[in-house]
């Protein structure tokens, strides 16, 4: 769109791109759809045996998957001169056959230099080189669009006229015409699709398309959602409330149970209405992005590994490599990467580079890419997250190279961001159903980690407990400080430890069992015990000015004064020069 604008700009402005080194032949797609420059929701289309340029709104009532299909053209390249061509409609030849239905044209002899004279564009079978031969040039005013110009009669380009018209016409640089097309590659059609068309899509694939109910936790989960907000929206799939808001402004089409958590196509609705045509015409259903075995296809039995594409990713010898892979690679076959090949792929990208800009721009749009696909390779929001594919050591990898991708590219913390709420989802997976893999090394990245606490904690405690035992006091201080922060869910874990240096307290050096005693005395953590500590021999231990904190920090969380009072009295009557380091 952006590029859209600026190139109107440059055609006001009459600013021309330097386009002598573009190939056609090299650049256009071999199935793409025509959408006119400065309009990028209309498409040329095939109406009725006529060629219309409409929208989706033009074209109300027409479903996802119709609509697009009769708007995808190929082009049959000619020997005779170079980028001479002819523009057919796809459906109507084999890929590498002559013939088909040509777009087409009719002149009359004479009318060469009379450059006001036009015709309209049809549809013919005809092979008259004088009516559908062209010559397709790289556009003067946009990177990626091209024009038509008549191969017989120069000056004379396929242009888009308002509302609905394509037209061969003379000077259309000078009038309100466009004769600029951008070529949009066919496989990128989903990228269209509507919000209410994913969805449906969605619905249909979990065999609710008869007007069964399907759970919003279904729907979120599933994979054409998931793929739809990351890779088209880039945000993270709406929440219930944000899907509640949605369907209450498409009451037409959706009929949502707020009590349940639940949705339905309406049964009289649009969406039902283009199921039933569909279904009259084809004799079944079809997801709605399953264009042609477009991108976006992934209902059905499609395999869990995109052939080829994981085994090249895996042995990929360079970062550039890697890179190149992953911007030309289908979205949806980065989504069923296997784990085995993503872990090597997050790796690479995660080496800093010295590249030159444009290279970095490629890097930054591969890790973009990447990240924000990385939560659905890795199954999130499904049942079985593949909990035996990954041990701990190799997710701990992984959350280091996203942190350091993080670190290169500010720009891409949301993305970093939800990679990482992935893979400490399978952490915390991982140490309910493994716990043996759990070490004491792991415990500080663990703990700081946005787990699910209320599922993991206990199970961390019962793995963290035989390695606790023999520990020398204060070596695990930094960990209970940061239990401590964490969430009352986590209460478990920094009980465990909290357990663990209060057992070896007495044979403490007084600094350090001060330490201990204050983190946990400031955090609300097992202060009865503390308070029991403050007594001989281990209160002779303890420097007065420490003391003084953590009997503040006792009364902050409630201990009555004549717990805190006894200690504090008896280390100040035998304090004598110790008192002048009391803070005020």
């Amino acid at each position: 769109y952006d590029q859209m604008l600026q190139a109107i700009e440059r055609k006001r402005l009459n600013i021309r791109l330097e386009t002598q080194f573009i190939k056609p032949r090299m650049s256009i797609p071999k199935e793409f759809m025509l959408c006119p420059l400065g309009s990028s929701d209309k498409f040329v289309r095939i109406v009725d045996n006529q060629l219309l340029v409409q929208s989706r709104e033009d074209a109300l009532g027409v479903a996802f998957q119709e609509f697009f299909q009769a708007a995808k053209f190929s082009l049959w390249w000619l020997p005779e001169v170079n980028n001479m061509c002819r523009l057919r409609a796809r459906e109507t030849a084999g890929q590498g056959m002559e013939g088909g239905i040509n777009v087409s044209f009719t002149f009359e002899a004479g009318q060469e230099e009379d450059d006001s004279i036009e015709s309209a564009c049809e549809l013919s079978s005809d092979q008259d080189m004088k009516r559908c031969n062209l010559i397709v040039s790289a556009s003067p005013f946009s990177q990626g669009a091209y024009r038509f110009e008549g191969a017989f009669w120069p000056g004379r380009y396929m242009a888009y006229r308002s509302p609905e018209q394509l037209r061969m016409a003379g000077k259309v640089d000078e009038g309100n015409d466009v004769a600029d097309f951008v070529l949009v590659d066919f496989s990128a059609a989903y990228k269209f699709m509507t919000t209410s068309e994913v969805l449906k899509g969605a619905v249909d694939s979990q065999g609710k398309a008869e007007g069964g109910y399907v759970k919003l936790s279904d729907l979120r989960a599933d994979l054409q959602v998931r793929l739809y907000f990351q890779q088209m929206l880039g945000s993270a799939v709406w929440n219930n409330k944000d899907f509640e808001t949605f369907f209450e402004g498409h009451y037409e089409e959706w009929d949502f149970d707020a009590k349940k958590s639940r949705v339905r196509m309406r049964p009289d609705g649009p969406l039902m209405r283009q199921a039933a045509a569909k279904s009259s015409v084809n004799g079944a259903s079809q997801s709605p992005m399953d264009v042609d075995g477009g991108a976006g296809s992934t209902a059905g039995t499609a395999s869990p590994e995109p052939s080829g594409l994981g085994e090249t990713l895996s042995t990929s010898n360079s970062q550039a490599a890697t890179v190149k892979l992953l911007l030309d690679a289908n979205g949806d076959d980065l989504a069923r990467l296997s784990h085995s090949a993503a872990v090597p792929v997050l790796s690479r990208l995660a080496e800093k580079s010295e590249a030159s800009a444009d290279k970095l721009q490629n890097l930054t749009a591969a890790r973009r890419r990447f990240l924000i696909t990385l939560p659905v390779l890795l199954g999130e929001g499904k049942k079985d997250r593949r909990r035996d594919s990954l041990p701990l050591t190799t997710l701990f990898s992984m959350h280091k190279d996203v942190t350091a991708i993080k670190s290169f590219e500010k720009e891409l913390s949301d993305a970093c961001e939800g990679a990482v709420e992935s893979i400490s989802e399978l952490i915390g997976t991982r140490v309910r159903h493994v716990p043996e893999e759990v070490s004491l090394e792991m415990l500080p990245e663990l703990l700081s980690l946005p787990l699910n606490w209320r599922a993991v904690a206990e199970p961390l405690a019962d793995a963290l407990s035989p390695l606790l035992k023999n520990q020398k006091p204060g070596v695990l201080l930094q960990p209970l400080r940061t239990a401590c922060k964490l969430p009352k869910s986590a209460r478990p874990i920094a009980e465990a430890l909290a357990g663990v240096e209060l057992r070896g307290i007495a044979y403490a050096e007084g600094s350090v069992a001060a330490e201990i005693l204050l983190a946990l005395a400031e955090h609300n953590c097992q202060i009865s015990t503390v308070a029991s500590k403050l007594r001989p021999p281990l209160l002779q231990r303890l420097p007065l000015p420490d003391l003084v904190s953590i009997v503040a920090a006792l009364g902050e969380q409630g201990l009555k004064d004549d717990l805190l009072r006894p200690p504090l009295q008896a280390k100040v009557a035998v304090a004598g020069p110790g008192l002048a380091l009391v803070p005020p």
